[in-house]
């Protein structure tokens, strides 16, 4: 992760500017629409993201390139899932299928803070610990902690540095 604080805001390739507050609108009202519930900003230092987490990735190419990511303890991830799909209990694909709609969602709300000729990718999620999105030519642009039915949500966007925006 980036050392920069959520109140940072770094310049995206292309000219594209993001901050926190923006992942943090985006975000609460994904939540509201999809599971009728709030979130709310929370420091950095209080969240409880751990080896059993869950990251979802939607990839955006065009005239920007990057990612956006939602990441979740895995507990947190289970009660997304059942509230968005209105279930008591639910399967593990059940849990990947809300929360890659849930990332579609906040990728499609920040695809348009974008360039027009920006496109949205097919999200991705798994289980556990998980590498950096990009390599040396991927950069933290934002990020934001929310809290959330007694658990921590993570938003982050990540920008492709180098020229070729399309991979």
């Amino acid at each position: 992760m980036s050392a920069q604080t959520d109140s940072q805001l770094v310049a995206a390739p292309a000219s594209v500017e993001l901050q926190a507050h923006d992942l943090v609108a985006i975000t609460s009202d994904v939540w509201s629409c999809f599971l009728d519930e709030e979130v709310y900003p929370m420091p950095e230092d209080t969240a409880d993201l751990n080896a059993e987490s869950v990251l979802a990735s939607v990839g955006i190419v065009g005239a920007w390139g990057g990612h956006v990511l939602l990441e979740l303890p895995m507990a947190g991830a289970e009660t997304a899932a059942k509230r968005m799909l209105g279930l008591e209990e639910v399967t593990a694909l059940e849990i990947v299928d809300a929360l890659g709609e849930l990332t579609n969602m906040v990728g499609g709300n920040v695809k348009s803070l974008l360039p027009p000729t920006c496109h949205l990718g097919l999200p991705m999620v798994v289980k556990g610990t998980v590498a950096p999105v990009g390599g040396t030519d991927t950069i933290e642009i934002c990020r934001a902690f929310l809290g959330w039915a007694d658990t921590t949500v993570r938003v982050s966007v990540w920008a492709k540095t180098n020229r070729d925006r399309n991979g």
